[in-house]
């Protein structure tokens, strides 16, 4: 019984100091994501901007402000909520498959080839779908960019059409005082 006891403890020992441990090391992995995030980045913005302000001017007069404007948007949005992620994903799945593989080496190499022949046929998969995904994602921008020129020029048109009714009122204000300018 005794020694069931002291079992018991060091098995729930070692749970807390393995779940103090692992929420060590994520505190740690959050806070080096967080600052490879804002530097990677900041260093993506800027090089952003330095080839677009690098780019010719056929390319820029023949897109319109809007279609500018929601792909700069757009962009550093992607990078800021997703590109980052998907980089230290990236680098988190590549070591896990490592060492995935080599268990998998060990314990049956069976298994191993059947993984791989799945990774391959996933692959295969992934990559038409995301060809799709891509030309979808290009029509949603025009589809975008073209709204937001359109409401550029229901902005601009508001503004005219209200400097025209301001005049027009102004007009009538003073044709009934009969102030002359």
């Amino acid at each position: 019984m005794k020694i069931i006891k002291k079992v018991l403890i060091i098995l729930c020992a070692t749970y807390i100091v393995g779940i103090i441990f692992a929420n060590g090391i994520n505190l740690f992995l959050d806070n080096f994501y967080e600052k490879l995030k804002l530097k990677i980045s900041t260093k993506l913005k800027l090089s952003l901007l330095n080839k677009l302000s690098k780019s010719d001017g056929y390319y820029l007069s023949r897109l319109e402000t809007g279609d500018v404007l929601r792909i700069l948007d757009n962009d550093i949005f992607q990078i800021e909520n997703f590109g980052i992620n998907i980089i230290f994903e990236f680098i988190t799945n590549a070591i896990t498959a490592i060492v995935v593989f080599f268990i998998l080496m060990f314990i049956s190499p069976i298994l191993l080839g059947v993984v791989l022949i799945i990774q391959v046929f996933t692959f295969v998969i992934q990559d038409k779908i995301s060809k799709k995904v891509e030309a979808r994602i290009k029509h949603i921008r025009k589809i975008a960019g073209e709204q937001s020129n359109l409401q550029e020029q229901f902005v601009s048109n508001i503004k005219g059409v209200t400097l025209t009714n301001a005049t027009r009122y102004f007009e009538k204000v003073i044709r009934k005082s009969k102030v002359i300018l």
